[in-house]
């Protein structure tokens, strides 16, 4: 069998509803355990699906977390009006009761006096309610290394467009963005994230002024400080990653894409065969990687090319970055136009069309921005 390199996983994977049974929640053993089906043992003791959604059935109790949980709200705030830090926690914990989520919940929030990571103490480790792991460490966290978007709200609904803003007034760094009087005024300006946002974006997306009414929170439990152990990836999962350097159109059109792909993957001592997410007049990019499902070098799973389900932002030298990515057309299945898509990538004139790696809705590959050709920018890379 072929070697397969991947970065070192970060934070436990969840229970996954299993093929051939109608029960949620698995355990096994591990190594070595049997499940059901189709199902693996995996390094959590719990058996996983890899081919199927995760389930969700917290009122069932069905659901079980060894790690803390993290969460959006489902009802929207007028956050101005919250009237401060500790009513803002009490509503964390009462959305987390209602669905018989455990432990003490406190809202990510900054104050005028503290930063948002103040809320979470020691804590560490947390999933969100499908058990799919969002993010290790507060150090992870402030870093950027934002496994699964943090877009379930506490009834498993996936806000998977992510373009419902999340109050946080703090920057991805939880120093205050603005904070509305620390929850108390509707004049002014504040912080928001993205639901669908990964390195920094989750956090840090701009400001909003106070008395913006259709609010969500992010809540954490902090009661918990476990380290948690990633399962390992799916038998036969391909692999992906973004580039560390930058592509500019050459006289070698999309094959320099490709070459660029392969010497990453090579320095980085990554085997196997990758090309470029890019469209071309002639083919759409879809046709060129194939459909998917993918997984992260981390060994997290990003879904789709239509239904992604966490950004594509790692590189292989283990940096989960920001920024623009170059794509050649709106959506994975329509072919590039030599206007948007740098001349069949073989001219530094004009523009081209690009997508964004810090998102996980279909923004990263489908919301389309320019560039000028003559700009460096990422590629998306993924196995063949």
């Amino acid at each position: 069998m072929r070697a397969r390199a991947w970065l070192a996983p970060l934070v436990v994977a969840g229970c996954y509803h299993p093929v051939d049974e109608q029960a949620c929640h698995v355990t096994c053993t591990f190594p070595g355990g049997v499940c059901p089906g189709d199902l693996q043992c995996a390094a959590d003791n719990f058996c996983h699906d890899t081919a199927h959604p995760t389930c969700v059935d917290v009122d069932a109790g069905q659901v079980q977390y060894s790690t803390n949980v993290a969460f959006m709200t489902s009802e929207k705030l007028a956050v101005g009006t919250i009237g401060g830090i500790a009513q803002a926690n009490a509503k964390c914990q009462s959305a987390a009761e209602a669905r018989g989520l455990p432990g003490m919940y406190h809202a990510w929030l900054a104050t005028q006096d503290a930063s948002a990571q103040a809320q979470l103490g020691d804590a560490r480790g947390w999933v969100r309610v499908d058990n799919r792991p969002f993010v290790d460490t507060v150090t992870d966290l402030l870093a950027g290394r934002i496994l699964s978007p943090l877009r379930l709200d506490e009834t498993g609904v996936d806000h998977a467009d992510g373009i419902e803003p999340i109050a946080t007034g703090a920057h991805s760094d939880g120093l205050p963005n603005g904070t509305c009087a620390d929850y108390t005024s509707s004049s002014g300006l504040f912080g928001i994230g993205r639901a669908d946002g990964g390195t920094f974006r989750w956090s840090d997306d701009g400001t909003i002024p106070c008395d913006n009414t259709n609010l969500h929170l992010y809540c954490f439990a902090v009661d918990r400080n476990e380290p948690a152990v990633v399962p390992p990836p799916a038998v036969g999962a391909k692999r992906a990653f973004v580039t560390d350097g930058g592509f500019v159109a050459t006289a070698l059109g999309r094959d320099a894409a490709d070459m660029e792909c392969m010497a990453e993957a090579a320095l980085a001592t990554i085997d196997g065969v990758f090309a470029a997410y890019l469209a071309t007049t002639t083919q759409a990019a879809i046709d060129h990687v194939g459909a998917g499902p993918w997984v992260r070098l981390d060994g997290v799973d990003i879904g789709t090319l239509d239904a992604p389900l966490a950004a594509l932002n790692l590189t292989p030298t283990g940096n989960y970055t920001t920024g623009g990515v170059w794509t050649g057309a709106p959506d994975a299945h329509t072919l590039g136009d030599p206007t948007s898509n740098c001349s069949d990538w073989t001219g530094i004139g004009g523009d081209g069309i690009t997508g964004d790696r810090t998102h996980s809705s279909n923004r990263a590959y489908a919301q389309p921005g320019l560039a000028m050709c003559g700009t460096a920018l990422g590629l998306y890379c993924f196995e063949q």
